[in-house]
């Protein structure tokens, strides 16, 4: 309802109770002149008691209105900032939700180290050659440094602000400014500026109690944002760990064993027996193949693609192609109910995956491997069964064979389980199984 329409509203109220004042009074009989001059008093009296009732009802409607519009506006603008978490982007969509929500011309939000000294600047509303023509990132002193106290700030004219230190060459002069802390918990200090309010020239007291709420739900997003950030840098350093434990492992096996045959070819050659030596040079030859073998299967493992929230299969089709054509066993995949995980538990999947077919390839001798991920009430089996010679369990070292201790620990990670089961010529299985109740 326009304010206009108010108004109007508002006026008829007024004559309406003025003609049922009137009405009410000229039915008495009989009337009297005093009746009828004090009728009409008081009925103008209802009249302004009404009008003043309607005007307070209506500008409270209109406040509440605002209110609801202003919290309607505050809420799109956390749900856009909240799915945002790629820092860089999240702090640009931040400094352009608050200038559209509280109607800037400019905008910006600036990141501080412990000692007030601003690392990073956001600005919203001014072109890049602006920014480029402006210089480097501000100094963090005068009405810049007030907020990073835990102060806001809401100035009229900025230029007649004895605090102000003025702006630098090529930077658009500005009047009026709104600035509020940012309390996040994961960054030293951030803090959104607004300039100039279009249309009205200065901020009010609401848009300085809007920005506050904005802030709030800012902070939760940087928030979520950094300690995502930091959960990926923490698993990238766990994952490179674990490959490089893998590969020193297998390497060192093969390296191990490289150096023995080397050995005995030596002093057979030394003893002048021939045909021993090139027996363990043809063997020091297969060797070398295998570590070639492992070297590209590894490579392979790590080019592997893994996007968030995409199944399992699809990560391993392009391994799995790989896997036949260099190992020529043929793999049998089975999906029943295959569930969407997230790209963590992806990357452990399929790494234990990764890790059972080279088992395969290496030590099996089989002709054929099933692979099944199935699905269903709430959990998720994963199980790998080859054909070959299978092995006696009880013979395996302490310290684990066939990368079975990395495996393992993989699984862990996940909070999933791992069972090895093998019998000496018939085979063996790798079944993983986990919650997906979180």
């Amino acid at each position: 309802m326009s304010r206009r329409s108010r108004y109007s509203l508002a006026v008829l109220v007024f004559l309406a109770v003025m003609v049922a004042g009137c009405a009410f009074f000229g039915a008495l009989r009989p009337p009297s002149t005093t009746m009828r001059w004090s009728g009409l008093v008081l009925a103008v009296a209802l009249g302004g008691v009404a009008v003043a009732t309607a005007r307070r009802s209506l500008l409270r409607l209109e406040e509440l209105e605002r209110e609801i519009r202003e919290l309607s506006a505050l809420e799109g603008a956390a749900r856009r900032i909240q799915s945002e978490l790629e820092l860089n982007t999240l702090l640009q969509t931040v400094t352009d939700q608050a200038r559209r929500l509280l109607g800037a011309t400019y905008g910006a939000l600036s990141l501080s180290d412990t000692e007030g000294k601003i690392r990073k600047f956001i600005t919203s509303g001014l072109s890049q050659e602006t920014r480029n023509r402006i210089g480097p990132l501000p100094a963090g002193t005068g009405l810049l440094a007030i907020p990073l106290n835990g102060r806001p700030l809401r100035i009229a004219n900025i230029r007649q602000d004895p605090r102000s230190t003025g702006f630098p060459l090529h930077h658009p002069v500005m009047t009026s400014l709104l600035a509020v802390p940012v309390p996040t918990r994961t960054t030293s200090l951030a803090t959104l500026y607004l300039a100039d309010k279009v249309g009205s020239g200065s901020f009010s007291e609401e848009d300085l109690e809007s920005l506050r709420r904005f802030a709030t739900s800012a902070a939760l997003a940087i928030d979520n944002s950094t300690l995502a950030r930091q959960k990926q840098a923490l698993a990238v350093a766990e994952e490179r760990l674990r490959i490089s434990r893998e590969m020193h492992d297998g390497m060192a096996q093969i390296l191990g064993y490289v150096n023995n045959k080397a050995q005995a070819a030596r002093a057979y050659l030394d003893r002048g027996n021939l045909e021993q030596a090139t027996a363990q040079l043809e063997q020091l030859v297969a060797a070398g193949h295998e570590l070639s073998a492992d070297v590209r299967e590894g490579i392979a493992a790590l080019r592997t693609e893994i996007a968030p929230d995409q199944p399992l299969s699809r990560s391993l089709a392009s391994y799995l192609r790989v896997w036949r054509d260099r190992s020529d066993i043929p793999v049998d995949l089975q999906l029943v109910n295959e569930p969407s995980l997230p790209a963590d538990t992806v990357v452990q999947l399929l790494r234990i995956v990764q890790e059972s077919l080279t088992n395969v390839r290496r030590h099996s001798a089989a002709r054929h491997v099933t692979l099944r991920i199935e699905g269903g009430n709430d959990r998720l089996s994963i199980r790998i069964v080859d054909d070959g010679k299978g092995f006696d369990p009880s013979t395996l070292p302490q310290s684990g064979h066939y990368g079975l201790a990395v495996m393992n620990e993989r699984a862990q990670a996940i909070g999933a389980g791992l069972q090895v089961q093998s019998e000496v010529g018939k085979g063996t299985s790798v079944e993983l199984t986990m919650s997906l109740v979180v």
